[in-house]
């Protein structure tokens, strides 16, 4: 019937504008959150990294609790772990333990680095976790994966190398976050795949909340700071609406890998990051040398042929590339993806 066509144009619409909505929300909160961040990362401010991290992740602990109390459709596999649910939180333990030391970290990198620099340091994530999975046997190494990690290394060390007043304390608390993050995703594709767990996001999220939080809340007794109360007496206009964002933000990122996938996700965190470049340019007059910029772009370059190569393994422009270059790299047992 005539109607049929127009019945699927309509909801290729809504699905078009219901993922643009939800990617615009992810940047703005996202990059709204790390302002905010940044802002109470001062030595006359909230420059506590542990106990603001251990705020954020017991508003998206409670968060997730009260949505399943209310929405127990949206945590399928809650219900199927149901009686096993402390064998299930054996497995979120690594992953607590990491996350947790990855946020804190992240936050604390910000006492000593621009905006624009963990920026142009956080495109290196992608083949982090790519060379973190072939150590792991998870992935396997090409001769043009290695090219463009080349390439994406190559373009950090431009924009890395002309940064002005580079604190190197800063620089490497925020390779320690990234490792740790990149750690995160690594393990959580071995729980959620070699153990058999098959769990929606949001139920994956509400095991891994509290399990970060209780990691969070130890390192924030170990470092605790009687000055801790006061600051937070004072700022609190800023961690409120920081610990609400990072509420937000718990809860969107979800979302956003079941409805774009994975690389779909790291797409729209480039994003932000370019976003975040800008603004932090244009509107917070961070300096950012030409030098950076070149650097950058050679990055981001890198990063977006990834994401091209993974989303599209068998075209013809990536098989060409590949056979031209000649053999893999690992062995032919491991997993191509």
């Amino acid at each position: 019937s005539k109607s049929q066509p127009q019945l699927v144009g309509c909801n290729y619409g809504l699905n078009v504008a219901r993922r643009s909505l939800l990617i615009i929300a992810y940047v703005l909160v996202s990059a709204t959150l790390i302002r905010f961040n940044k802002s109470l990362m001062h030595r006359d401010r909230f420059p506590y990294a542990m106990a603001l991290t251990s705020l954020h992740m017991a508003a998206a602990s409670l968060c997730c609790l009260v949505l399943y109390q209310c929405r127990p459709g949206d945590f399928p596999a809650m219900a199927q772990t149901r009686g096993d649910r402390l064998w299930v939180l054996k497995w979120f333990v690594p992953i607590g333990l990491v996350y947790a030391l990855g946020l804190a970290a992240a936050n604390y990198a910000y006492f000593y680095c621009s905006i624009v620099f963990v920026q142009f340091m956080r495109q290196g994530n992608i083949f982090l976790v790519f060379l973190m999975s072939c150590v792991l046997g998870l992935q396997r190494m090409t001769a043009l994966r290695l090219l463009i990690i080349m390439v994406i290394i190559g373009g950090q060390a431009i924009a890395v190398s002309d940064e002005t007043g580079l604190i190197w304390i800063g620089f490497f608390v925020q390779l320690v976050a990234q490792l740790a993050d990149c750690a995160r995703m690594v393990i959580g594709e071995i729980v959620l795949g070699d153990s058999g767990l098959r769990l929606d996001p949001l139920s994956y999220a509400l095991f891994v909340a509290p399990t970060c939080l209780v990691v969070l809340l130890a390192g924030t007794v170990a470092t605790w700071d009687p000055r801790m109360p006061q600051a937070l007496a004072e700022w609190w206009p800023l961690v409120v609406p920081s610990t609400v964002l990072a509420c937000a933000l718990n809860l969107l990122v979800p979302y956003l890998l079941k409805e774009l996938s994975a690389v779909g996700s790291t797409q729209t965190g480039i994003l932000r990051d370019v976003t975040l470049v800008f603004v932090s340019w244009a509107c917070a007059h961070e300096a950012i040398s030409a030098l950076q910029l070149v650097g950058f772009a050679v990055t981001l370059s890198g990063v977006l042929i990834w994401c091209y190569i993974k989303a599209s393994p068998d075209s013809y422009a990536v098989r060409s590339l590949e056979q031209a270059l000649g053999a893999t790299l690992t062995p032919r047992g491991a997993p191509t993806e």
